[in-house]
């Protein structure tokens, strides 16, 4: 053994821990707090605010995840290990609704096959101003989630009023 094996070898088993220690975050903080892209309650945010004017189609839906994204300029977006703002990723994501999206497809459905990956396979991630990195196709779950309950909640009020 020569002496550079000797500072080699640990050097390499060191990035090997590492790279496959790196783990990404699915939505869910360290400490079990849902994530969402924007700010919550949704109602006063200008993206709800638009939803509610809308048809309120799955296509709404993706526009009002792609609003949300907007907003968060704080936010790093990554796609293929480069590093985009939050008008990189809103404009990706409106080219991909304007050319991908098909009549009739949910909004799950539309993440899944177009947003989730990139056409490498490689999944987008989006890192929080506190560090955190995760895998953003489940920050928009999480918001598309709060989007449906919210909207579900209210019009549950709106019933129980008029009765």
């Amino acid at each position: 053994m020569n002496k550079y094996s000797l500072i080699i070898q640990p050097l390499l088993i060191l990035c090997l821990l590492f790279t496959s220690c790196s783990t990404y975050l699915q939505g869910v903080s360290p400490d079990g707090t849902v994530v969402y892209l924007g700010e919550t309650p949704l109602e006063n945010t200008q993206a709800y605010k638009l939803f509610l004017k809308s048809s309120q189609s799955e296509r709404d839906k993706c526009l009002f995840l792609l609003r949300r994204v907007l907003k968060k300029t704080e936010y790093q977006f990554f796609r293929d290990g480069d590093v985009y703002t939050s008008g990189d990723a809103y404009d990706g994501g409106m080219w991909l609704l304007e050319n991908r999206y098909e009549e009739g497809q949910t909004a799950r459905e539309f993440m899944r096959d177009h947003i989730w990956r990139s056409t490498s396979g490689k999944p987008h991630y989006v890192r929080l101003s506190n560090g955190e990195m995760h895998i953003g196709y489940f920050l928009l779950l999480n918001d598309l989630d709060l989007l449906e309950e919210t909207v579900s909640k209210n019009s549950s009020k709106k019933n129980s009023f008029i009765k």
